[in-house]
């Protein structure tokens, strides 16, 4: 005997299926393409950043975009960390109420670690490069300070979180994968 086709009902709904897409019919879009120059100081490289926007150039010359371009580099960097960090590569439910849930937990998550990292200090007097708290780390100790008996002292939560440090060097670049993150299942808790 065949087992029943268990599909969640709401992924299929016409409610769902609407709940993506804000407009009833197609509209035009008028964009804009800017093309930065990005020198290198270390380098001395030359590299270009390609954005579309839809800001006038009236009122967002070229120069205004690359200022506004660069300090949108420290959210990139937040986004980095929730991401791979914190781990909201992907989620485990299927559900659109429950993913929501676990964006919200993983984004109180990351407020949590960057306030408690914010209270430590590394020394960074006879080095040669600035150091700063591995997030990630942190990350690890939060969550079993919060799941464990540690609780009694968050000093030494604190104190453990600021031995894991690294230094920070300048100009290094990594290439960025891209690829698609789907759902994850728990079924190995089944068992």
């Amino acid at each position: 005997m065949n087992a029943p086709n268990r599909r969640y009902k709401d992924k299929y709904s016409p409610k769902y299926r609407t709940a993506h897409w804000d407009f009833e019919s197609f509209c035009p879009v008028h964009c804009r393409i800017v093309k930065l120059k990005i020198n290198d100081p270390q380098s001395g490289s030359t590299k270009w950043e390609v954005l579309a926007t839809n800001l006038s150039s009236n009122d967002f010359p070229l120069s205004e975009m690359k200022k506004l371009y660069h300090l949108r580099w420290d959210i990139e960097s937040s986004f980095r960390k929730l991401k791979y960090d914190l781990g909201a590569v992907c989620f485990h439910s299927k559900k659109p109420t429950f993913q929501e849930i676990e964006l919200y937990s993983q984004l109180i998550m990351f407020n949590v670690v960057n306030r408690i990292i914010s209270l430590c200090r590394v020394a960074d007097a006879h080095r040669k490069w600035p150091h700063e708290i591995d997030f990630k780390e942190a990350a690890n100790i939060v969550h079993r300070y919060y799941t464990t008996s540690m609780k009694d002292d968050p000093k030494q939560m604190i104190e453990e979180i600021e031995a894991y440090h690294h230094p920070v060097r300048k100009g290094r670049k990594y290439p960025r994968p891209l690829r698609f993150q789907g759902s994850v299942s728990l079924n190995y808790r089944i068992s």
